[in-house]
């Protein structure tokens, strides 16, 4: 799957999920999330924890990150795959006021009851990121909401061994949403792992590098879950039903 279509210019407003609406609000300040795990079993369906993004909004102008990853889950960590595109970074320009802000327009994963045949087991985190400021990558700290969307490896209802995992990200701003102005860096996050997933926790780092004029600049941002949501579906991950608040 192409990462750089699912990210690009997308702003957390509105998600649908088995017919349940999120949406996102900012604060201030530098992003210091700290959900509290609760041990609930990943089979519960339904969503716990704080599904809600809580990230400080960014300035605008400014420049900021936006973030794309794929590979699985395995028992209770993610990890990156290592093909070409499997975790991409954009660094954009972001305005004020030269376009409206756009209408949410929530993309929904039909959901289906349990022991229908065919469907398998869906979980999708929420989170934040945050990314320091890096020379060459960043003029200002990066705070942003984190989707990771995850379909069981294993045919049918059984207990999964396993996750495919598509996950993003995207700066936080406050109402309006700014307008992108153009994308300044677009490269590769060279690793993403996320331990000790739970339902409603789980923390993250990831790296990222670029190259300009001879110049190397890398930089390593975290990641962390504050909740989710659990239900069955006979969609796949990679039947276009990416999650994304337009």
């Amino acid at each position: 799957m192409n990462g750089r279509g699912v990210f690009l210019s997308l702003a957390f407003t509105s998600l649908v999920i088995g017919g349940a609406a999120c949406s996102s609000s900012g604060g201030t300040g530098v992003a210091t999330p700290t959900p509290t795990p609760t041990g609930s079993s990943p089979l519960s369906l339904g969503t716990q924890g704080n599904i809600s993004c809580t990230a400080p909004n960014n300035a605008v102008p400014g420049t900021y990150v936006s973030l794309y990853t794929q590979g699985t889950v395995t028992g209770n960590t993610y990890t990156q795959s290592n093909g070409d595109e499997d975790g991409i970074y954009t660094t954009a320009a972001y305005t004020v006021g030269a376009s409206p802000a756009p209408s949410p327009t929530p993309i929904a994963i039909p959901s289906v009851p349990p022991g229908t045949p065919g469907a398998t087991l869906w979980i999708v985190y929420y989170g934040e990121y945050t990314l320091p400021t890096t020379p060459g990558i960043t003029t200002a700290p990066t705070n942003g909401c984190f989707v990771v969307q995850t379909a069981s490896t294993t045919p049918g209802q059984g207990t999964p061994t396993g996750f495919n995992v598509d996950g993003f990200g995207t700066p936080q701003f406050a109402a309006p949403y700014p307008s992108q102005s153009g994308t300044i860096v677009e490269s590769a996050i060279t690793a993403f792992t996320i331990s000790n997933v739970t339902r409603t926790s789980g923390t993250g780092t990831f790296t990222i590098n670029t190259t300009i004029a001879g110049e190397s600049s890398t930089a390593t941002g975290t990641s962390v879950i504050t909740g989710s949501t659990a239900f069955y579906s006979n969609e796949t991950l990679n039947s276009g039903s990416i999650l994304r608040r337009p």
